[in-house]
């Protein structure tokens, strides 16, 4: 039954009418056309539909309207008005609050689709700490941890100990734990029965010899490659190119920066690094009993369905569909270059991931290919100074979800009137409709992630 409420929303007073119950979310964008704040997994766990309530971030998605009544809101809409109102000021035409500012300046945005959240989330620390650090507003953590000496006598030695962290990069090492076993990051995990961790930061296991529960091992090593692999590329990246996601470095014509053979050699050193890592961590997981048991026979898209709903990409072949334009329609350099489609049969999430895992390894090949046989030359052709008129052209790629096509069509002036993208996202939803039934709904997410859609592409 709806209820005339009164929310308090930018710093201005609404009046709405909606039921007690309903989320937050849905009144700010469907009562007060307030955009910002989306839906994403409906579960307040993607930060989409992040808005500030009295200064702290809240999930709104999952917020009844009726419990914010008399509180102030602010959406990323209101976040310029917000900083300008803290200095005791009127927020300026088309002011940005610094956080929006620094997102441009720096080329965060990708999608779009997330950055409310991070932006929200942003304020929210900024707020409380004046200088935050890689772990948040408090890099102080109490480390509790207990280390079996592995003799007859099973003898155990106890600790608690507050650790202070300030860079990933510097973790600190507690001396009373082997020298192989570092605090750093932010994995909580329970090692057993060698060694027991309770709310670390994480746990270095690169050089120790401990033996690890089979729920603990998909856990560690899916957070590794994430946090620590990643980390590294995403480093490197903004070393070489600028960018810590390569944001700008592909433009019209080429790419924007050149790689000097020093470069070249040092992202090699790099490649064969991560892809001894990489195996060392799909190893880690295929061999955990839990961690299959949840992704076998686990939303099976069979290769029927996926032919005839038009399946493309990865999806596609993690159902037996052996489909891709890098070989089927050579674009770019791939003419030249020697690689595999990798194609499984399952149809199911470990399909799906195994699919991914072949990708990764096919994936380095072609770079290292392209960098060793990389030409000297420019790197940036010029463009025409006009389009042909009246004309029409298509573009292709596969992209790392499968393919992409970009149709634009020019008028009597060489001028660009209609622009058409068919996203591989907008090609998959259907066929994640159909691995989701007859699952438990525990395995939802992993079903949803396996196939890892894009809202914005969808949309497009």
């Amino acid at each position: 039954m709806a209820t005339k409420l009164k929310l308090r929303v930018n710093g201005v007073v609404h009046r709405v009418s909606a039921s007690r119950e309903t989320p937050l979310l849905y009144v700010l964008r469907n009562e007060l056309s307030l955009i910002g704040p989306r839906f994403g997994c409906g579960l307040a766990q993607c930060g989409a539909c992040s808005v500030l309530l009295d200064g702290k971030e809240l999930r709104s998605c999952v917020t009844p309207v009726a419990s914010v009544t008399g509180k102030s809101i602010t959406t990323i809409e209101g976040l310029p008005a917000l900083w300008a109102r803290q200095r005791g000021r009127a927020a300026a035409a088309q002011e940005l609050h610094p956080l929006q500012q620094a997102w441009i300046d720096v080329g965060v945005p990708q999608c779009g689709y997330c950055q409310n959240g991070m932006l929200i989330q942003a304020a929210d620390l900024l707020s409380t700490s004046k200088n935050p650090t890689n772990f948040g507003a408090n890099p102080t953590r109490t480390v509790t941890w207990t280390l079996n000496d592995g003799n007859a006598s099973n003898a155990t030695t106890t600790a608690t100990t507050t650790v202070g962290i300030t860079a990933i990069n510097d973790p600190p090492t507690l001396s009373a734990v082997p020298s192989s076993l570092n605090i750093f990051r932010h994995i909580p995990v329970t090692l057993s029965p060698s060694l027991t961790v309770a709310d670390p930061d994480n746990i270095n296991l690169s050089n120790a010899t401990v033996a690890i529960t089979g729920r603990d091992k998909a856990r560690l090593a899916s957070a590794a490659l994430q946090l620590d692999a990643g980390e590294r590329l995403v480093t490197i990246q903004e070393r070489l190119f600028g960018a810590r996601l390569l944001r700008g470095t592909v433009g019209l014509g080429g790419v924007k920066c050149d790689l000097t053979v020093g470069r070249r050699k040092e992202l090699l050193i790099h490649l064969e690094r991560l892809e001894g890592e990489f195996d060392a961590l799909i190893k880690l997981l295929i061999d955990s009993g839990t961690f299959t048991d949840r992704v076998d026979d686990t939303g099976v898209l069979g290769r029927q369905v996926a032919q005839d709903l038009g399946i493309v990409g990865m999806a596609a072949r993690a159902s037996g569909l052996d489909l891709d334009l890098r070989r089927d329609q050579p674009h770019d350099a791939y003419a030249a270059l020697r690689f595999q489609v990798p194609v499984e049969e399952g149809g199911d999430v470990r399909a799906r991931l195994m699919l991914r895992a072949r990708e990764v390894e096919q994936s380095l090949s072609i770079l290292e290919q392209a960098l060793e046989g990389l030409p000297e030359g420019s790197v940036l052709a010029a463009l025409p100074d006009s389009l042909p008129p009246s004309s029409s052209a298509l573009g292709w790629a596969e992209a790392w979800r499968g393919e992409c096509l970009h149709w634009i069509q020019t008028d009597v002036r060489g001028q660009i009137t209609r622009a058409k993208i068919t996203d591989p996202s907008f090609k998959n939803w259907p066929g994640l409709a159909e691995a989701v039934p007859g699952n438990i709904l525990p395995d939802f997410p992993v079903i949803n992630k396996s196939f890892n859609l894009s809202y914005s592409g969808n949309d497009r």
